[in-house]
């Protein structure tokens, strides 16, 4: 009875901290559970989202040196469209969790239809003189404010460099832009 009752309210405290206005909404929900009742209440938020596809398995491995135990990785998304970074790693021991960790966005409600075609978004990423070397994917990116926008993304290849970028995809305006470019120090 006890357990039952501080299940429920652990779980109580994650709707309710979920559940805020948009206003108020942060731009992710922090998953890192490790203990018994992090982990009983973490994978019960985690498997609602499994089924209803919000969160779906991009990959589950066996653990080679641990054969009862696999690590899934979850992506989140919004009406069939992946959220940019959200994302849940679940390790589980012969189907009971052992630790969970990641972050997903809390109750999106953009619109998933975009006023650029994927062709319009083409042309926007090769504009400024650079050439495409991935084709644009639609996207829900998360702002630093905790705005969500429906974007496209892209590498592109210009004499600066090589850069993810993401651009509205109903107004065309660059979001965010970083190099994809990955070093490594000695």
């Amino acid at each position: 009875m006890k357990r039952s009752i501080v299940l429920l309210v652990a779980t109580a405290a994650v709707v309710l901290s979920l559940d805020r206005g948009a206003a108020q909404q942060s731009p992710a929900v922090l998953i890192k559970a490790t203990s018994a009742a992090e982990l009983r209440t973490w994978d019960g938020y985690v498997t609602a989202r499994e089924r209803s596809g919000e969160l779906q398995v991009l990959q589950s491995e066996r653990d080679p040196s641990l054969p009862s135990r696999i690590v899934e990785r979850l992506q989140q998304y919004h009406q069939g469209v992946p959220v940019w970074g959200a994302q849940v790693v679940r390790d589980t021991a012969d189907g009971v969790p052992e630790s969970m960790f990641g972050d997903v966005s809390p109750s999106l409600s953009i619109s998933i239809t975009p006023t650029l075609s994927s062709d319009d978004a083409q042309r926007v990423f090769g504009g400024g003189g650079g050439s495409l070397l991935r084709r644009p994917e639609l996207t829900v990116l998360r702002l630093a404010s905790g705005e969500a926008r429906l974007a496209y993304t892209s590498v592109v290849r210009s004499d600066a460099g090589i850069f993810r970028i993401f651009i509205d995809a109903n107004t065309g305006a660059e979001l965010l832009r970083y190099s994809a470019i990955e070093t490594q120090s000695v």
